[in-house]
């Protein structure tokens, strides 16, 4: 099945059921289907081909005029591909270089790239061939957050994101369920085409959209739209809890938490927040497809996420390949269910560190597997730090800084180190007004995490994060050289 054939059945069911909104502007299944199939007649006439690669771009307040264009692309038979407008030019550029892409629409602008006007054209007018694609044709292409180097450019089959879809009469049997779902999903990120594909496959939400991420307005819609289900990666989760201290909103059943790791101090925020809510943890990665790991927030051990979903396989490998047993640390491995895998794009041999050829994916994140079936992060292989032998966790650092009252957010990260190898150092934001109590609460955190005990403290506006969110720890470590260069040890004594 394509994508459109996934839509024209919930058009067809359900024409007026409405299923996004962002801001002021709403979509309903019928529209999105009518205005979808006259951008791509308007796309066809503007010279785009079956197969080829065409750039999408858009703020997240165009989030429905995004949708529009995506399914228009893809009707057409072009390949989709989803870039985050906020993503920086070089890279956008080394895209286009991979991809040879000859069209774009949104708001991004490439050298030697003819901009689509994405006006759509008058209705009534049947598409003028049949795509000639199955479900192994290339439907999107994203891009990986590049938290471990190079972002990776990942290309998803038509078959990959339409696998089981929600049969039509099960859609209109649970029409009248309907539960209203805030969520800021960053065009181009795992997030955002796994509420799209949700939205295809017959989900029974309403997708209310944050056209810019505001903890006030997020307040506000969960209370005005009675808002049952809530998603938020652990960055943005961690500013709602600062900008909502003391407040509580009792209309959230779910919190979801899209993540590979939660801090302790996140979740135990958001229950107070949303009293009422389950926290989830939603673990999964683009390269991994539809693999997915969904469970409740495990308050006694904050790295066990659960078991993956029926006909969901996961391992875990030590270096050199080989599986593990129950209980053992190694790299957590996982594959995809779909016939339908994906794959990485036009990437040289490097990709085969990260791919086997049966469709087993690396997720570069460290974990056993108990007895139960039950997977426990331990944390990434970038995120951990070897301080004299001593294998430290940075992630644990940081739950144990960010303990401290007046921190509201902080990162570890580690330099090299002349006599241990490394040195654990920490980012901080904190308001001026607190400073004397973080140098208070310094001699008993000292004691708790012993040489795990950050060597070297800066203070910072914020923390430098990627488009997607992540923790960038290299840009934290370059920083601190710049303030101490000292501490480089490539220096010249």
């Amino acid at each position: 099945m394509l994508t459109s054939d996934a839509l024209r059945i919930r058009a067809d069911s359900q024409p007026h059921r409405e299923i996004f909104r962002c801001g002021e502007e709403t979509l309903t299944y019928g529209e999105w289907d009518r205005r979808s199939s006259a951008l791509a007649r308007s796309f066809m006439l503007q010279g785009i081909q079956q197969q080829e690669c065409v750039i999408l771009s858009f703020p997240g307040d165009q989030w429905i005029s995004y949708v529009v264009a995506l399914l228009a692309v893809q009707k057409v038979g072009a390949i989709a591909v989803s870039l985050p407008s906020a993503l920086p030019v070089s890279i956008a550029e080394k895209v286009l270089t991979r991809t040879a892409a000859r069209h774009s629409a949104g708001d991004i602008e490439l050298p030697g790239v003819n901009r689509l006007d994405c006006i759509e054209t008058a209705e009534g007018r049947a598409l003028e061939f049949q795509v000639a694609a199955g479900p192994e044709a290339i439907a999107e292409i994203l891009m990986t957050s590049g938290t471990t180097g190079t972002p990776k450019l990942v290309a998803c089959p038509h078959g990959n994101l339409t696998w089981r879809t929600v049969p039509p009469e099960v859609f209109e049997r649970y029409q009248d369920q309907t539960a209203q779902s805030l969520s800021h999903p960053m065009i181009g990120s795992n997030a955002a085409q796994r509420t799209i594909v949700d939205a295809l496959r017959g989900s029974l939400a309403v997708y209310n959209i944050l056209p810019s991420f505001d903890p006030v307005t997020v307040f506000q819609l969960v209370e005005s739209r009675q808002i049952e289900h809530v998603a938020f990666v652990p960055a943005k989760a961690a500013a709602l809890l600062r900008a909502g201290r003391g407040m509580s909103f009792h209309t959230v059943r779910w919190f979801h938490l899209s993540s590979a790791h939660t801090p302790a101090w996140i979740a135990n925020g958001l229950a107070q927040l949303f009293p009422e809510a389950t926290i989830l943890n939603k673990y999964g990665l683009t390269e991994g497809g539809r693999f997915r790991i969904e469970g409740a927030y495990d308050f006694s051990s904050p790295g066990r996420i659960g078991r993956p979903a029926d006909g969901h396989s996961v391992c875990v490998k030590d270096e050199q390949g080989n599986e593990l047993p129950a209980g053992t640390t190694g790299e957590l491995w996982v594959r995809d269910p779909t016939p339908y895998q994906r794959f990485y794009y036009r990437e040289d041999d490097t990709a085969g560190d990260y791919c086997s050829a049966d469709g087993w994916v690396c997720t570069n994140d460290l974990a056993f597997i108990d007895e139960d079936g039950r997977v426990t992060l331990v944390g990434r292989t970038s995120d951990i730090a070897n301080v004299g032998g001593l294998k430290v966790s940075l992630r644990e650092v940081e739950e144990a800084v960010a303990t401290i009252d007046g921190v509201l957010d902080c990162a570890a990260f580690s330099l090299p180190h002349r006599t241990t190898g490394e040195m654990i150092c920490i980012g901080v934001v904190n308001s001026p007004a607190d400073e004397m109590r973080l140098e208070r609460a310094k001699a008993g955190l000292a004691r708790q995490l012993g040489s795990r005990f950050p060597r070297l403290w800066i203070t910072l506006p914020e923390i430098p994060r990627t488009f997607t969110g992540k923790i960038e720890r290299g840009a934290l470590a370059q920083r601190a050289l710049t303030q101490f260069p000292e501490l480089n040890t490539n220096r010249k004594r």
